[in-house]
């Protein structure tokens, strides 16, 4: 009998203390940044040739459009996905990448958007849970992947996903 009873004890503080834990739940906000060359490549060998792998960004320094396809690493559920694009020969560009969100054999959610590279700077492309159907707070997967079209002069550089964790009381 005292086992018995020394076993529900356990599980009743057990029980317990998850209770108070989820109870005092706190999400913090948190960014990931990442530089392409790390985790973009060439879609197919034959783009290979235009695209250089520099320090700050992978560059298309050939004469005609290369695809690249990023693969993205993610902690949790994610709040956005930040690409920053740039213009490397001092002309303006337009790039369109499509982000994939999901898995394979998974429902996949695929959002495309294009901007045109600054001539000086570097230009933002923003994906928020909101441009997927009936999202709000998150994307619908921890899962995602970038595909970008980038024209000759053109450069992915930096990417960012903001994402919260649950960090406890």
């Amino acid at each position: 009998m005292t086992a018995l009873r020394t076993c529900l004890l356990s599980t009743a503080l057990l029980a317990a203390c998850l209770a108070s834990a989820s109870a005092g739940a706190v999400d913090v906000a948190r960014t990931s940044h990442f530089n392409a060359p790390a985790f973009c490549q060439a879609s197919l060998p034959a783009y290979d040739a235009g695209l250089r792998k520099r320090p700050l960004g992978l560059q298309n320094e050939g004469d005609s459009v290369s695809f690249v396809t990023c693969a993205l690493a993610t902690e949790n559920f994610i709040d956005a996905v930040e690409v920053y694009l740039s213009s490397h020969d001092g002309t303006e560009a337009e790039v369109t990448c499509t982000l994939v969100n999901g898995y394979n054999y998974g429902t996949n959610e695929y959002i495309t958007k294009s901007v045109v590279t600054d001539a000086d700077d570097y230009v933002g492309m923003v994906f928020l849970p909101e441009d997927f159907i009936d999202q709000e707070e998150t994307f619908p997967s921890a899962f995602v992947s970038l595909s970008c079209a980038l024209p000759p002069g053109t450069g992915l550089n930096d990417m960012w996903i903001r994402y919260s964790e649950d960090v406890g009381a």
